[in-house]
């Protein structure tokens, strides 16, 4: 196995921020309303809704920050989520 990338937490203007292996944002908080989705990126994910406004299971591939799955658990009653990840 090689070496895992570096994890680094930053925080600016009240939004923390997940940084993975370089200064690119993998996930972002904002701090004062954790449940919301801060990056443009996650908030475009959830398109699906439109077509499925009550899903009830999900199936995540890979979990970066939970931003989603937060979201999910907060806002999306009734929905089932499996996360799959690897080490």
């Amino acid at each position: 196995m090689g070496r895992r990338p570096d994890l680094v937490v930053s925080e600016e203007r009240g939004v923390r921020h997940l940084h993975i292996g370089g200064e690119a944002i993998q996930s972002a908080m904002r701090m004062d309303d954790p449940f919301s989705l801060e990056l443009d990126y996650t908030r475009c994910m959830l398109a699906f809704l439109l077509f499925h406004p009550a899903p009830r299971r999900a199936l995540m591939i890979g979990l970066g920050g939970g931003s989603l799955a937060k979201y999910f658990h907060r806002r999306l009653n009734g929905l089932r989520t499996h996360v799959v990840v690897s080490d």
